[in-house]
């Protein structure tokens, strides 16, 4: 007779509240929070937007477990980007949805917040708590070139304090170690890697926050 395999544990309430709050805590991992805005132009002969925030990361399971999980998940989670999601006016939503922005559950400690192709005014509200970032970034037009060198410039003046990873996704009609150069991608203080080069297609720039010359562990690198 073979075995019977579960993915339930029965006695997991019995056991001692402090294991299961450490239990819980374990599971609060680093993950990738996806930050997308739809823009919608709903006001006739303006160009005033409107934002919806796109439902594109579940909130974290520890938050929807029990209630037990849920108060564990409080202290490492916060909601953040409800700021982005303007397009609840009433008549176009329903009462309820009009009264409550979405939001995306975050740990800015741990989670690496990839904002695509939005441009870093996008994270602006945060960029005293966020530790990882990813984008894209589209240097083949001006509005691109122009991003890349504001992320440089506020990466140089210490304006994303907290930050220790940025992962950058460049498209670039030009060779690289020239447009690199030309436009400094290197900070000072960073360590900066590139992969997946391809001439005049683009590369990923993968850059880490040297602490006192070193790494974050104090090993100078």
């Amino acid at each position: 007779m073979s075995p019977t395999t579960t993915t339930t544990f029965h006695l997991f309430p019995l056991l001692p509240l402090e294991l299961r709050l450490q239990i819980w805590e374990s599971t609060i991992t680093p993950r990738t929070v996806l930050l997308r805005v739809g823009t919608r132009h709903w006001r006739p002969f303006t160009t005033q937007a409107a934002y919806s925030l796109l439902p594109t990361t579940s909130a974290p399971a520890l938050l929807r477990t029990c209630h037990e999980s849920r108060e564990v998940g409080l202290k490492a989670y916060t909601q953040a980007f409800s700021e982005w999601d303007t397009d609840r006016s009433p008549g176009r939503c329903s009462p309820a949805a009009a009264a409550a922005a979405r939001y995306l559950w975050v740990n800015f400690a741990l989670d690496m917040i990839d904002i695509g192709g939005l441009g870093i005014q996008f994270v602006a509200m945060y960029k005293r708590q966020i530790r990882r970032l990813k984008l894209e970034c589209d240097r083949a037009n001006t509005v691109g070139r122009y991003e890349f060198g504001l992320l440089r410039d506020q990466l140089q003046t210490g304006e994303y304090e907290r930050l220790r990873e940025v992962e950058i996704g460049v498209r670039d009609d030009a060779w690289f170690p020239e447009s690199w150069r030309r436009d400094g991608a290197f900070v000072e203080g960073w360590r900066l890697e590139v992969r997946n080069w391809e001439d005049g297609r683009g590369y990923t720039l993968l850059m880490e926050r040297m602490i006192g010359g070193g790494d974050d562990d104090g090993n100078c690198g």
